[in-house]
């Protein structure tokens, strides 16, 4: 039976390939178009569907003859992950937010002097690199401010594409962004919507674009796994198994996840539950410290010991996700929701909070279920309702996946994007909506 704690960290499972080597990005320079295209990331230590979506537009645009460079600001998770996949990569930080930068209200002189020299090392880049257009997934609209001005001084257009909704990271659209990103992509209508309500006023430079998944690539994952997390952690095939997928933070709504698990736990005692992507914190006054003891408290109350299994972050998803019966993702606030694709491409029922970009991605009683935000009740009903109704679960799973061959592949959010790359470069889509917007939009419908 398995026991609660925290083993397996992070990023020993590193050692897994997320990623195949990308023949294209190993092309000669000579042997390439002229154009080059700078991807920036201001995340270096980033695990999730940001850093896997610059991966993914980097090796599109490499097998379409650019050239693609991705820039991260130091060396981290995100820089392993780009070489894993054989891409071109350089380490340079672009800008710093200053410290105690919300009781200051003036950057300091030395802050000044430090991103100053950061844009003129910028513009020098992409002048050697002969750079045609900078592509960024910068989580802070404060990032994307800055380096939109050095690179609109340089004549070289950029494309944001944006994957949050925090307000507190979308301030600086108050403030005349849209003036220097000459298109966004939103992941959802629900980012689109956020974008415009942070104060971008023009709709027509925005795309909507849903995240997607390389689903020839993910079943010869499948297929290729000699075995599945199950069998890693020791779990009998005959208990059903409960998951949550996501990194240590109170938005992912791991709490809320153990509340439902513990009156699941109540009616169902052959239920097992399985936190993935739990990673304890450096110190008891790191960030989420305090949250990560509460969540160990909860797997250690009585009524769910022995019944939880806690691992670190896994960069190999698909023997995670064959592991499970269900997938829940009981999130506070999420822009899209990847692992609810995955899981759905793995043929596995989901159940996801009623928030954000997630109604976008499941069909309410077709592909899975959607329930009130932090509501355990109404999450432990909906975890009962499909175990204790199997053939329903089924024709969930087989719904879902149908839904991501239909909607949710790679193939089309990337042909998408290469559109988008190649109008702005070529100048006919830096005042709005390009030529081929109607085509674009073909591809973020998805009711």
């Amino acid at each position: 039976m398995p026991s609660d704690g925290s083993s397996s960290d992070t990023r020993g499972a590193a050692a897994d390939r997320s990623f195949p080597a990308s023949a294209a990005s190993r092309i000669p320079a000579k042997n390439l178009t002229s154009k080059s295209l700078l991807l920036v990331s201001d995340d270096p230590g980033g695990l999730g569907g940001v850093e896997r979506g610059i991966v993914e537009v980097a090796r599109a645009m490499s097998a379409r003859g650019w050239r693609a460079i991705v820039l991260v600001p130091a060396v981290g998770s995100t820089l392993r992950m780009c070489r894993e996949a054989g891409l071109e990569v350089q380490v340079s930080r672009l800008y710093r937010r200053p410290r105690f930068w919300r009781v200051r209200r003036y950057f300091p002189p030395d802050v000044w002097v430090r991103n100053l020299a950061a844009g003129v090392r910028l513009r020098r880049l992409l002048r050697r690199e002969q750079v045609a257009l900078l592509y960024s997934a910068a989580k802070d609209s404060e990032s994307i401010f800055h380096w939109a001005r050095f690179a609109r001084r340089s004549a070289v257009p950029i494309i944001w594409s944006c994957h949050d909704t925090n307000p507190s990271g979308l301030t600086f659209c108050k403030r005349g962004l849209e003036q220097h990103v000459d298109r966004v992509i939103a992941v959802s209508n629900h980012v689109k919507s956020a974008l415009l309500q942070a104060g971008l006023t023009r709709p027509d430079k925005i795309t909507v674009l849903y995240n997607g998944l390389d689903l020839k690539r993910w079943d010869a994952e499948l297929a290729a796994s000699p075995s599945t997390l199950r069998d890693e952690l020791g779990i009998p095939p005959e208990p059903p198994v409960i998951g949550l997928v996501g990194r240590l933070d109170p938005i992912k709504g791991q709490l809320t996840f153990l509340r439902a698990a513990a009156l699941v736990a109540q009616k169902r005692a052959d239920a097992l539950f399985l936190l993935v992507g739990l990673t304890r914190p450096p110190s008891r006054f790191a960030r989420f410290a305090r949250y990560y003891r509460e969540i160990l408290r909860q797997v250690r109350s009585p009524v769910l010991r022995g019944r939880v299994l806690c691992t670190g972050w896994r960069s190999r998803m698909a023997p995670v996700m064959a592991s499970l019966d269900i997938l829940v993702q009981p999130s506070r606030r999420e822009t899209f929701g990847r692992t609810l694709i995955e899981a759905m491409a793995t043929r596995k029922p989901v159940i996801a909070s009623r928030v954000g970009g997630m109604p976008e991605v499941v069909a309410d009683q077709e592909s899975g279920l959607l329930v009130a935000e932090e509501d355990p009740h109404s999450l432990a009903a909906a975890i009962i309702t499909l175990l204790e109704d199997p053939s329903r679960a089924r024709r969930m799973g087989e719904a879902g996946r149908r839904r991501v061959e239909q909607f949710f592949s790679l193939e089309r959010r990337t042909n998408a994007v290469a559109s988008i790359c190649a109008s702005v470069a070529d100048g006919e889509g830096r005042q709005g909506a390009n030529p081929d917007e109607s085509k674009e939009e073909e591809y973020a419908l998805s009711k």
